[in-house]
């Protein structure tokens, strides 16, 4: 099982609007992203997941848009910027398939130090980043494959 944490692209200020949707700098990362995993990663992708925040599902649906997957997409619970992170640890710990999670930070950097025993800490998720893990078998360690962001696949941030 491969599993892929993106944190969303960059997003409006809150006074702009509220609700934080996707700036069109988002939205254009968010596809390039999306392409980039169509060419480098996207095969065994079966689901994407994302936080229930504007932000996150259009950059998951910009992310599946870019990659060309014909996957379901999920809002989960227990993703949110200050969400702990142990449910979802264990919901990854029974999940089987390769799967897409879209998130915020500090959830997602504290998520992929959890997955892979990091005790102090997390791993720093930069607008866009993903990161991808892998596990053998279910109950197996987690293993960090690559960590890439928009700057070093896009060129821009």
């Amino acid at each position: 099982m491969k599993l892929y944490l993106v944190r969303h692209t960059h997003a409006v200020s809150d006074a702009e609007n509220p609700v934080r949707p996707l700036s069109p700098k988002g939205r254009e990362v968010a596809l390039g992203m999306g392409r980039w995993l169509r060419g480098n990663a996207a095969a065994d992708i079966t689901e994407v997941w994302h936080s229930p925040l504007v932000r996150a599902r259009e950059t998951a649906e910009l992310l599946v848009e870019g990659a060309r997957l014909k996957v379901r997409l999920r809002e989960a619970a227990g993703l949110l910027p200050e969400d702990e992170v142990s449910a979802m640890a264990t919901a990854l710990g029974r999940h089987g398939d390769s799967l897409v999670i879209v998130g915020h930070e500090p959830h997602l950097g504290l998520l992929a130090g959890r997955l892979l025993g990091i005790e102090v800490g997390g791993v720093d998720f930069k607008k866009g980043a993903v990161l991808c893990l892998e596990r053998i078998l279910r109950g197996a360690p987690w293993t960090l494959l690559w960590h890439v962001s928009p700057r070093l696949v896009l060129g821009q941030e």
